[in-house]
């Protein structure tokens, strides 16, 4: 399946001697956006609910951290921590109580012994780590309800119908308690990040996600708000996401068709977006333009790979502005139904 396929180049990466400057750098881009999108609300803000930018920030950080462990690209881990921190779901959750977002900023710190731990000798207790995020969400929530702090609201779950808006969350701003989906041009590395994963056969991970994704269809248990396990997932795929922005970066002649079939992919959602646009709703619109764009995006890559054009940069600086734009224009929206 070609070199970004083998498990040698998705294996990992040493991040211990990752320079210090990029993560300073992370957070800086993180903190700007995270004023950019609040600052018209901090006149309705109390002090403490200036944690909520605290809350982004460190969700973004958190996943860009994670992210070093397989994702060497600078500009990917970004988008890793972009793709969480500022995703539909954490901006959600962070319209609640500001502690309920600071839980789920949480989440990718708590999976840092897992994913650091030396896995030559005792890879049995890199596993038992994993347990960390689900025992701390229970707690934080057994001790909130004990102090009668009632962060979020318990029946907030995923439905069966949630799943068919995971191609276009941002439509569903108005009536869905929960939003489970990603940006639209991320869905493209998303793709990519797949197969890479299945290629590796890192199919503990996909146990984790699952369990997560299980655990937020259930009703309400043990105190937990059920949308709150889902972050747990979400926090998979952005990974996957980081991963497969390498991936479409690094792929090579052999890889071609991957790449163009994820190109395909978009331009079916944008064709797909474009008819419930003209029938339903003209929210769709939105979608279907961001789709389109990705489709362009990624297409363009193809065709580069299909000349012979290495020019890693250039692949991923076309990527990283129509995922930025995406990204920009999304969070905004999104803050701006929410508040």
């Amino acid at each position: 399946m070609g070199k970004v396929f083998s498990r040698k180049n998705i294996s990992g990466v040493n991040v211990m001697g990752d320079d210090f400057r990029k993560f300073a750098s992370a957070g800086i881009i993180y903190a700007a956006i995270a004023i950019y999108l609040y600052q018209p609300y901090f006149n309705r803000f109390s002090p403490f609910q200036f944690l909520r930018l605290v809350n982004v920030c460190a969700a973004g950080l958190g996943a860009y951290a994670i992210s070093r462990r397989w994702v060497f690209s600078f500009w990917a881990s970004l988008f890793t921590g972009l793709i969480y921190g500022f995703g539909p779901l954490m901006l959600r959750i962070n319209s609640f109580h500001p502690t309920a977002g600071l839980m789920a900023a949480m989440v990718p710190w708590l999976f840092c012994p897992a994913v650091f731990w030396p896995r030559r000798k005792t890879k049995w207790v890199s596993w038992a780590l994993c347990v960390l995020p689900f025992l701390v969400i229970a707690i934080f929530f057994a001790v909130t309800t004990y102090l009668h702090l009632f962060a979020m609201p318990k029946q907030i779950r995923l439905r069966a119908v949630d799943l068919l808006w995971f191609f276009a969350p941002m439509v569903r701003i108005n009536s869905a308690p929960a939003y489970f989906g990603f940006y639209h041009i991320a869905i493209a590395p998303l793709i990519m990040g797949f197969a890479m994963l299945l290629a590796a056969k890192r199919y503990g991970i996909l146990l984790i996600l699952s369990m997560g994704l299980v655990l937020g269809f259930s009703n309400s248990f043990l105190e937990v708000t059920s949308i709150m396990w889902v972050t747990i997932p979400v926090l998979g795929f952005a990974l996957i996401i980081g991963e497969g922005m390498q991936g479409l970066v690094e792929t090579g002649f052999s890889d071609r068709k991957w790449v163009l079939a994820t190109a395909i992919v978009l331009a079916g959602l944008s064709i797909v977006m474009t008819i419930l646009s003209a029938k339903y709703s003209a929210a769709f619109s939105q979608s279907a333009k961001m789709y389109m764009l990705g489709a362009v995006v990624v297409g363009t890559i193809y065709f580069m790979l299909r000349a012979k054009m290495r020019m890693n940069r250039v692949k991923m600086l076309i990527l990283c502005l129509a995922m930025g734009v995406d990204v920009f224009f999304g969070a905004r929206f999104i803050v701006d139904m929410l508040f």
